[in-house]
């Protein structure tokens, strides 16, 4: 339980770390301006918000104990590893702890609110 509660919380802070980027990087281009800022506001911040929802949903999962989730831990974890220095740390402690016994920290009902 301790385990799934460690992944969780470094998904959910990588969720909110895109959330932050995705605010900066919109603000940034909009103060900017012209025809190069046009193109980042259109591509920048829906994939920093796609990777907010993507790391929020598994960290979703993770406290719920899906396997989907573990799963989706691993390939982020796995991509992660490329991101040097601070993504392979985060994609190592992943890994290791995405290892060994899955359990649930909360029934599915109770977890649908967190």
């Amino acid at each position: 339980m301790e385990k799934n509660r460690r992944i969780a919380w470094v998904h959910r802070g990588l969720s909110w770390f895109y959330a932050a980027m995705t605010v900066v990087l919109f603000a940034m281009m909009i103060e900017q301006g012209g025809p190069d800022a046009a193109i980042g506001i259109y591509i920048a911040p829906p994939v920093f918000a796609g990777l907010f929802l993507i790391h929020f949903l598994i960290a979703r999962g993770v406290r719920a104990g899906k396997p989907g989730a573990r799963v989706a831990s691993i390939v982020i974890a796995s991509i992660m590893l490329l991101v040097l220095p601070i993504g392979t740390l985060l994609g190592i402690f992943l890994l290791i702890h995405t290892i060994g016994h899955w359990e649930a920290e909360c029934p599915a009902a109770d977890c649908t609110g967190h």
